[in-house]
Formats: structure tokens, sequence, C-alpha cells
């Protein structure tokens, strides 16, 4: 096995509309002078990680330099959050602040009523919340020319790619592809993989990554090649079931039988 590592983006945006259809104008105190409790749904803390360690450890701090403000945390897996979101806001229930991996801030944007910094913290108020950021970090949590979230944390998601595959398809393992020529190149090399399947393969990884680049110039190639809706319907309830058993199986951190353990089983 080899593994190649990719940029990977969370943002925490802000939310600050009355329900799920329509946007209510939200504005930012411009003081805090009595306590108050915001919400926080943050997919780190659904997990066991240095992640949700270095969350706590952030809102602690805020509260030590904040005293007159609560942090209300709750935890939700990161394929669910939106699907969470959805649900609490339709029941008036909505938080302050998620944090959601890029793919999702459009759909938080132009469905779900998401208020743009701009807005809610005024000119001076931006400037301040965008001071000694990385501009295009900023540009990323940018939605038709209006910030609706900020990066949470960088991360380096890894890519593994089975060497044996790769030999058998006539390729370097190696050398991997590093450029869109080369993958194109790879894609069309041919291969005991049918062109469909690769393609296919392709979108499920892009999903996992949240590359929505990829998802859609790859579902275009796969449907060019002959994919079908019914096949293209099976593909995403097959990504979204593996979604929610991968994270089952890593909430409860549970062991690998023997049987499927390929490292167990060597001498």
């Amino acid at each position: 096995m080899r593994k190649r590592t990719f940029l990977g983006l969370a943002v925490a945006a802000v939310l600050g509309a009355a329900g799920t259809t329509g946007a209510a104008h939200a504005e930012m105190a411009a003081e805090i002078t009595k306590p108050v409790t915001i919400t926080f749904y943050n997919y780190n803390l659904a997990t066991a990680s240095a992640g949700a360690d270095a969350t706590r450890e952030m809102i602690a701090k805020f509260e030590q330099e904040n005293p007159l403000i609560k942090v209300k945390t709750v935890g939700v897996p990161s394929n669910d959050i939106i699907t969470r979101l959805q649900a609490d806001m339709a029941a008036g229930m909505q938080p302050d602040v998620a944090q959601l991996v890029f793919r999702d801030l459009i759909y938080l944007a132009s469905d779900l009523g998401a208020q743009p910094l701009e807005d809610m913290a005024g000119a001076k108020g931006y400037a301040a919340l965008t001071d000694g950021l990385i501009p295009r970090g900023v540009d990323l949590g940018k939605i038709n020319g209006k910030t609706y979230g900020l990066a949470y944390t960088f991360s380096t998601p890894i890519l593994y790619y089975n060497a044996d595959l790769f030999r058998k398809a006539g390729l370097d393992p190696e050398t991997p592809p590093k450029t869109w020529a080369e993958v194109k190149t790879v894609m069309a090399t041919p291969s005991t993989l049918d062109p469909v399947i690769k393609e296919m393969l392709y979108i499920a990884v892009s999903v996992t990554n949240g590359c929505s680049y990829c998802v859609h110039s790859h579902t275009a190639a796969a449907k060019a090649k002959g994919m079908t809706d019914a096949q293209y319907a099976e593909l995403l309830s097959i990504i979204s079931l593996a979604g929610k058993t991968n994270q089952l199986a890593l909430g409860l951190q549970v062991p690998v039988d023997s049987a499927f353990d390929a490292d167990a089983a060597k001498p």
C-alpha cells in the first residue's frame, strides 16, 4: 500500500437565520455586558481524538478570556451534521456556530439561511475577525463574495492506493499521479477495471474527501462512459451506508476480526 496526502478544510460557519428557509438579518453585539450562552456544533467532539482535546482546550481558553460567554458544545459526526442542523433549526433550536466540512458551506448559505459575517459584524468587526488569517484561507469560506465561514482547521487527509493494482494496470506505484493531466492518463489507461467503475471509485473517494469539483467532474465522466441513473443512485446509497458504518465502527473502536485482518494473517 502507498499513501498520498491532500489538503483538507473544515470551516466554522455562523448561523443567524430564524429558520430553514429565508434569512433573518442578524447582528453581532458590539459589547457583551451580561452572561450569554452560544451553541457550537462540532464534529471533532463526536470522536475520541487529538482534535477533540484541542477543541476543548480552545473553548476553555476562549471562555477564560471571555468570562461572560459560555459555549455549549454539541458533538455531531461530520456526515450527520447538516441533517442535524436542518432538524434542529426546523424545531427552533438552531445553533450559533457549526463546524462543517467545506462541501457543506454552499448548501448552508443557499438553503439554510446562514448569515454572512460582513453583514453580521460590520466592516470593523469583520476586519478584526479576519485579522491575521491567510487571505486565501478566508476566500475558501466565501460564497458569492460574502464570508459564511472561517477556516477552523487545515488538515492532511490520507489516500491509500494499492501498489499491486498499479502494477497490474501497467503503472509505476513509486510515481503516482501528481497533476490533473496525469490523473486523466491513469483513468484512460486500459486495465482490468471497467472505465465506469474507475470513475465511480473516483466519485466515492471525492465525496469522502469533500472535493465538490472532483465529485461533479467525475460524475459527468462516469455518465459519459455509461453510468446509469440507477447505478448512480446505488453508488450514493453505498457511500452513505459506508459513511455511517465507518463512523459507528470508529466511535465504538470495533477491533478488526482476525478473518479480515490481512496483517494478522502474515507469518
